[in-house]
Parts: structure tokens; sequence; C-alpha cells
């Protein structure tokens, strides 16, 4: 009876740094390693995506930003704590040059 063998993160971290140095395709790394293909595919992907996790940073995230507008009113733009009024609709562009600004200074 095979007996079934269990390896570590470490152990498939090396392997596909050994793998990327090799110049082979999946199939015949895997098979010269005596790993089965379908293993060595999914930890593959699991530390590629986790390095690209890594080198991408944290993830975007988004503010809430509410506009209203009634005619003959100024426009009121609400951003976190903060209401500004605007005769018109700004232009967008500044907009998101306003909000930058204000998370560098409150730390959002």
């Amino acid at each position: 009876m095979r007996q079934l063998v269990r390896y570590d993160r470490e152990f498939w971290a090396q392997l596909v740094e050994q793998y990327d140095k090799s110049g082979q395709s999946q199939k015949e790394f895997a098979a010269t390693r005596g790993v089965k293909l379908g293993t060595f595919q999914r930890w593959l992907y699991l530390l590629r995506r986790e390095q690209a996790k890594v080198e991408r940073g944290p993830q975007a995230k988004f503010i809430e930003i509410k506009a209203e507008r009634r005619a003959g009113q100024p426009v009121r733009m609400r951003v976190g704590q903060a209401v500004i009024e605007f005769d018109r609709l700004p232009d967008t562009g500044w907009v998101a040059e306003l909000i930058c600004s204000y998370e560098r200074r409150v730390g959002c």
C-alpha cells in the first residue's frame, strides 16, 4: 500500500522557486520531482497569488461621496465628516485631488 506524504508550505515554496529556474514545463518538472501535477499546480497558483498580493500592496478603499443638488441651490458634497458647497459641479479630477489631500491630512 502507498503511504500518503504531506509536505508543508515551505517545501512547496522551495519547489516553486526551483521550477521557476528549471526551464521545464510544469508536467516535466512535477514528474522529475515525483509530485502530482495537480498538487504542484495548485501550490504554484496559491503561492503566486500570495506574492501578487504582496507586490500589489494594500487594496484601494472606497469612501462614500454624496452630492446633493436642488434647483437654485449650491451643490453640497459630503466627504467623511466634511461638507463642501459649490455653485456648480466641479471638475472630477479636481474632486479626486481634493479627496486625496483630505485623506492625507485626516489619515483616512
